[in-house]
């Protein structure tokens, strides 16, 4: 309550209100299971997002909005990116319990980091997330980073560890098959694998000239390349024929004869792997039944 200067009481004007303008950089979305209490999941940026109410974001460009603190929130992925014989990127040994990188397949991947690092510690997870980023996002499509507890991470790398050969192979398999399977349907003689750094050229010869194999890929045959080396190695390690009983090596010069038959054609394949400058190549010669070694020029090219 006022007074005026005749003493008379006077009410008091409504404070102004200020529209304070909302921070312009990205906040981090929450990420849940298709289906969380019960909830329908929307999809967001490739992954899949509860309709949940989302915290209060804090202001800051290393704002977390949300610690993932359960296994099952995760998206559903393949494996880790980062672990293995042939990571796709290595890190050093005292960041491989706070880093990792989720193969959500479709040549899509998150990087997921452990939460309450000190800040040294946030520094180089910092950087290497720059690196991996950089090193990577020519084969996947980099979601945004999430961040998870240490016991979550623990969970990542245990059950990354647990995928079993035999789920990798048969994946890896399956996708080889389908490659015969598009080459044949295309009336191609050969498929050419060809690693380059992080990703996978897969090519067709069809009467002598070499084409992306015409998959449904964007652009058409690229693949990533642990995808294509898992492939590659899964075919010559499971379905080889002759006395070679060596295990595939991605820098060694291997090769046998590999039965098939798909839809529309049956025979064998004439395996070779070699090593190139930038990554192993494979190169597979189809042999239809009734065929034989012998190829004419024209389709040799």
């Amino acid at each position: 309550m006022l007074f005026n200067r005749q003493g008379k009481q006077e009410e008091a004007a409504p404070p102004t209100r200020v529209a304070v303008p909302r921070p312009s950089s990205p906040i981090p979305q929450r990420v849940e299971l298709a289906e969380v209490n019960g909830q329908a999941a929307v999809s967001r940026g490739g992954l899949q997002h509860a309709g949940l109410p989302s915290p209060t974001p804090t202001m800051g460009s290393d704002a977390v909005d949300h610690v993932i603190d359960s296994f099952a929130m995760l998206p559903r992925f393949n494996r880790n990116l980062l672990a293995g014989d042939q990571p796709a990127f290595r890190v050093r040994s005292d960041l491989q319990d706070k880093l990792a990188v989720l193969d959500l397949g479709a040549m899509k991947a998150v990087i997921v980091q452990v939460d309450g690092l000190s800040v040294e510690e946030q520094d180089d997870v910092r950087g290497n997330v720059r690196s991996i980023r950089g090193a990577l996002r020519a084969a996947y499509e980099l979601e945004s980073t999430l961040t998870v507890t240490p016991q979550v991470m623990k969970d990542i790398l245990r059950g990354a560890a647990q995928v079993s050969r035999r789920t990798v192979s048969s994946r890896a398999l399956e996708l080889f098959n389908r490659w015969v399977e598009i080459a044949v349907r295309d009336d191609a003689t050969d498929i050419h694998v060809e690693v380059v750094g992080p990703k996978a050229l897969v090519r067709v010869r069809i009467d002598g000239n070499l084409e992306p194999l015409s998959d449904s890929c964007s652009p058409p045959g690229t693949y990533a390349a642990t995808d294509a080396l898992d492939a590659i190695a899964a075919v010559y390690n499971e379905t080889r024929k002759g006395s070679n009983n060596s295990n595939y090596e991605p820098e060694k010069f291997v090769g046998c004869m590999i039965d098939f038959d798909v839809q529309g054609a049956s025979g064998q394949l004439r395996y070779q792997n070699l090593k190139g400058r930038a990554g192993p190549k494979a190169v597979v010669r189809i042999l239809r039944s009734g065929e034989t070694s012998k190829i004419s020029l024209k389709h040799a090219g």
